[in-house]
């Protein structure tokens, strides 16, 4: 898809000055046909990958009926196209400040706040759409990856298996299944799941990279390592596919390559907690604390629960000296009811003098 701006910015920003200053409160009662003409036509374009002429044909049906949500909605859809994000964002919020239930703009906006790390933004957003329609099923999936991200894996499990019975071959949830049920230990519901992502979506980057995951989790590294690049191949901007190979490149002694990945992946996310975790990690185990805290930190800004990383920079701090904020990440640690807490190196109270 091009991705070449070519800017319109007085006929945008005339429209949403007129936005603002109707502030979008009600909906006329109608859509002009003309409108509705427009935004079908500038749906079909970016479909195709026409960004320009899909950006032209949503303007001109906002110009039929300013307050026309779904005309905002292919703007943002237009800008994201475009990688600028921050016009994204503020199209599809005047979708919704149109239409309060339009429910493709609030998973759009939950969308976008799950690629920034904003978990809570996005579970309100996502949970604001499917409150509107429950059988949105990518507003969905992407609900159950945020409940993923904010360890809440019963109920993202609760969550995938809604999608697929609304969507039996949503390959994506099945696969996203499959890692699930193989991190909770359900190894026969895991492969059941990624067979049936297999059998729908055969060529599809995101469900072998699960089975790289799988094949990672048995300590399979060969067939993690060739399941990661068979979807890099099929899929080569997945950051998660290639955290997934840098893991196993790690663990065959690669660290120069695991390395070059995992800055690969933040490039993609700069958020990425489990790359900031693992170059922090690696830090520590060159003897490099100093270098180790700040991945560390970034790890926990993007997860504030991931006890591994928060053990990680206990360690770090402990080694560059400063004992007051390591004893105030074990204090963290203990708060969070984590497993991690009672080792040697934040011990509990009785073991203090």
């Amino acid at each position: 898809m091009p991705t070449t701006i070519i800017a319109r910015p007085s006929a945008l920003a005339a429209l949403a000055a007129l936005a603002l200053l109707a502030g979008c409160a009600h909906l006329p009662p109608r859509i002009s046909p003309a409108a509705a003409l427009r935004q079908a036509e500038g749906a079909r374009l970016l479909a195709e990958g026409h960004v320009d002429g899909a950006e032209a044909a949503f303007v001109l049906a906002l110009e039929y009926h300013p307050f026309f949500p779904e005309a905002y909605n292919g703007l943002g859809l237009v800008a994201r196209a475009r990688h600028d994000r921050d016009t994204a964002r503020e199209m599809f919020r005047r979708a919704v400040q149109c239409h309060a239930d339009f429910a493709e703009g609030h998973a759009n906006l939950g969308a976008m706040a799950l690629e920034d790390g904003d978990l809570g933004g996005a579970e309100e957003a996502l949970r604001r759409a499917l409150a509107v329609d429950p059988g949105f099923s990518r507003a969905r999936y992407d609900l159950a990856l945020v409940l993923i991200a904010r360890e809440r894996l019963d109920e993202a499990v609760a969550e995938l298996r809604k999608t697929i019975a609304g969507a039996p071959d949503f390959a994506l949830a099945l696969a996203e299944l499959a890692g699930l049920e193989g991190r909770l230990g359900n190894a026969a519901a895991a492969d059941a799941a990624l067979r049936r992502a297999l059998a729908v979506a055969p060529r599809d980057g995101a469900v072998h990279r699960v089975a790289g995951d799988l094949a990672r989790g048995r300590g399979d590294l060969a067939g993690a390592a060739e399941a990661y690049e068979r979807a890099l191949a099929l899929k080569p901007a997945d950051p998660e596919a290639r955290f997934g190979l840098a893991v196993v490149l790690i663990a065959r002694g690669e660290a120069a390559a695991a390395h070059d990945a995992l800055g690969a992946v933040l490039r993609q996310r700069p958020r990425h907690a489990g790359a900031h975790f693992v170059l922090g990690s690696l830090h520590l185990l060159r003897g490099e604390a100093a270098a180790a805290v700040p991945e560390l930190r970034a790890a926990l800004a993007a997860r504030p629960r991931f006890a591994e990383a928060r053990y990680q920079l206990t360690l770090a701090l402990r080694a560059i000296g400063d004992t007051a904020a390591a004893a105030t990440e074990c204090r963290r640690l203990r708060a969070d009811a984590a497993p991690l807490a009672d080792t040697a190196a934040c011990p509990g109270p009785a073991a203090r003098r």
